[in-house]
């Protein structure tokens, strides 16, 4: 399990898997922080914005978007 702690803004970070609902180009991004709504979720702002795939057959981009803590990865600093 991931600490908190260690998702502070700024924190480099790796999405496992594919989120339902989602096409993301590049599963790595940046924690912006703690979702505000959803305890053990941070909010994360992709390198390049996901796609999300709308029910009337459209498509959203989204440069950000709520992961849950566990399917985050910590990349080293740049």
């Amino acid at each position: 399990m991931i600490d908190r702690e260690t998702l502070k803004p700024g924190t480099r970070v790796k999405i496992h898997g594919e989120p339902s609902g989602l096409t993301l180009p590049s599963h790595t991004g940046i924690i912006v922080g703690p979702d505000p709504l959803w305890e053990g979720y941070s909010l994360v702002r992709l390198d390049v914005p996901a796609r999300y795939h709308r029910p009337d057959g459209g498509i959203d981009f989204l440069p950000e978007i709520r992961e849950d803590d566990e399917n985050l990865d910590i990349l080293p600093s740049r």
